[in-house]
């Protein structure tokens, strides 16, 4: 089996991606006002206004 790196066995690079994906999980599930994909693009949820209607009468 190949290394991932000199110093890392592939267990250990597997380990470090689980741990990540956990940790960004922990994240995403203790602050859910945004996801993942709205942090890293810097966006945000506006707030749709009361006044502004797509009904149309």
């Amino acid at each position: 089996m190949p290394h991932v790196a000199p110093w890392m066995s592939f267990q250990g690079a597997l380990l470090a991606g689980m741990g990540l994906a956990g940790a960004l999980a922990t994240v995403s599930a203790l602050l859910p006002d945004r996801s993942l994909q709205d942090r890293l693009a810097g966006t945000w949820l506006v707030p749709k206004s009361p006044l502004v209607s797509s009904e149309r009468a």
